[in-house]
C-alpha cells in the first residue's frame, strides 16, 4: 500500500489479483469453504483487509475505494457463485473446471469473479465504494516532466540501517575462515550494541513524520499507538445495535463534507456562469449519503428508522385486533389472536 496506485480501485484489486490470486494463496483451506478441517483455517486474508481498513480509517483522502469496500470484498470470500477467492490456486482452479468441461453430461459452468459489482449491486448503491473525498493525482505535462525536481522529504529512505560502503571485490575469498568467523562475530555484536540506537532513531523519525501534514500521494506511514489502532466496526459489530452510533460516525461526517464540497462546486458553477454567461447545472450529492440524519455509524448496512415498524401480521387479524391507540394502550395485557 505504499505504492499510490494501489490506492486506487483499479490499483487495489491488480495487487490482489497478482499477490494473492495469482500468487496462490490457499483461500480454499485457509477459509475452510468445504468444512473439512479445522485446522488449516486461517483468516490471513481478512487479517490483510483489516490493515488496508486501519490505513483507510487513518488516511481517508488517500483512497479512492471506502471502507464499505473492503467490508464487500470480505463478505465475497463466503459467497459461493464467485471462483476469484474459491481455490488454493490457479492450476487447481483450472483442474477442476476444465474436469468438469471434459464431462459431456454437465451443464457448461458460468464462472464470476467478485470484481464485478454488478451482479451484487446496483449502479446507485455502487457509488457507496467510491470515496467522495478522493482527489486524484494531477498529471504533470511533458514539459514539467523533463525539470529536474528535488524529492519529497517523505519521499525518502527509512533510516532504519546506517549505509556502508560495499567491501572490495574478493575480499572474503582472499581472507581464512578464521578471519570470517572473527569479522561476522564483529558484526553480531554491533547489531546487538546498534539495537537501542537503532530503536531510538526510529521513534524520532516516526514522531518527527507524523508531526508534518500527510501527503496523499507519497509515502504513508500508519500510526501505530494503542488509541489508533481501532476495531472494524463495520465489519464486526454492524448487526450489533448497541454498537450504532445513530446520526454520527465517520459516514455521517463525510455525508457533511460531502455537502460542504457540493456547495463550493455550486458557489463556483454560479461565479462561472456570471463570467461566461452560461448556465451550469449544480452537481448532486450521492443521494445515499445525502440525508445524513438518518445515518449510522455501520451505513449502509444498518439505517436509523424514525418510524416504528409494525409487527408481521395480516392485514384483516390486524384490523380485528382496533387501532393503535388502543393496542398502546393495552401493550401489556394479554390479545387473544384468535385463528389468525
Amino acid at each position: 500500500m505504499m505504492d499510490p496506485h494501489c490506492r486506487t480501485r483499479a490499483g487495489f484489486q491488480s495487487l490482489v489479483q497478482k499477490e494473492w490470486v495469482a500468487g496462490g494463496h490457499c483461500f480454499l483451506d485457509r477459509c475452510n469453504h468445504l468444512r473439512q478441517s479445522d485446522k488449516e483455517e486461517v483468516p490471513v486474508f481478512l487479517l490483510f483487509l483489516d490493515c488496508v481498513w486501519q490505513l483507510v480509517h487513518q488516511h481517508p483522502p488517500a483512497f479512492e475505494f471506502t471502507e464499505t469496500y473492503l467490508t464487500v470484498l470480505s463478505d465475497s470470500l463466503y459467497i459461493p457463485i464467485f471462483t476469484t477467492f474459491f481455490f488454493n490456486s490457479p492450476h487447481q482452479k483450472e483442474m477442476n473446471l476444465g474436469r468438469e468441461a471434459q464431462d459431456a453430461h454437465s451443464t457448461p459452468l458460468h464462472l464470476l469473479t467478485v470484481w464485478d459489482w454488478s451482479v451484487q449491486f446496483e449502479p446507485r448503491a455502487q457509488t457507496l465504494l467510491q470515496n467522495p473525498l478522493y482527489v486524484e493525482k494531477p498529471k504533470l505535462d511533458k514539459g514539467q516532466r523533463k525539470g529536474t525536481h528535488l524529492k519529497h522529504q517523505r519521499q525518502l529512505s527509512l533510516p532504519l540501517t546506517q549505509s556502508k560502503s560495499s567491501p572490495k571485490r574478493g575480499f572474503f575469498r582472499e581472507e581464512t575462515d578464521h578471519l570470517i568467523k572473527n569479522l561476522l562475530g564483529k558484526r553480531i555484536s554491533k547489531l546487538i550494541n546498534y539495537s537501542d540506537e537503532l530503536q531510538d532513531s526510529f521513534r524520532e523519525f516516526y514522531d518527527s513524520w507524523h508531526s508534518k501534514p500527510a501527503d496523499y500521494h507519497g509515502l504513508l506511514l500508519p500510526h501505530i499507538e494503542g488509541p489508533e489502532v481501532r476495531v472494524w466496526a463495520q465489519r464486526y459489530l454492524r448487526w450489533i445495535p448497541e454498537a450504532q452510533i445513530l446520526g454520527g460516525g465517520a459516514v455521517a461526517m463525510t455525508s457533511r463534507l460531502v455537502g460542504m464540497m457540493e456547495e463550493v462546486r455550486s458557489l463556483q458553477e454560479k461565479i462561472n456562469e456570471r463570467h461566461h454567461h452560461q448556465r451550469a447545472l449544480p452537481a448532486e450529492a450521492p443521494s445515499l449519503l445525502r440525508s445524513s440524519a438518518r445515518l449510522s455509524s455501520l451505513f449502509p448496512f444498518a439505517l436509523l428508522q424514525r418510524r416504528p415498524s409494525k409487527p408481521v401480521l395480516p392485514t384483516s387479524g390486524w384490523k380485528a385486533l382496533g387501532d393503535e391507540e388502543d393496542l398502546a394502550r393495552r401493550e401489556d395485557e394479554f390479545v387473544d389472536l384468535g385463528e389468525v
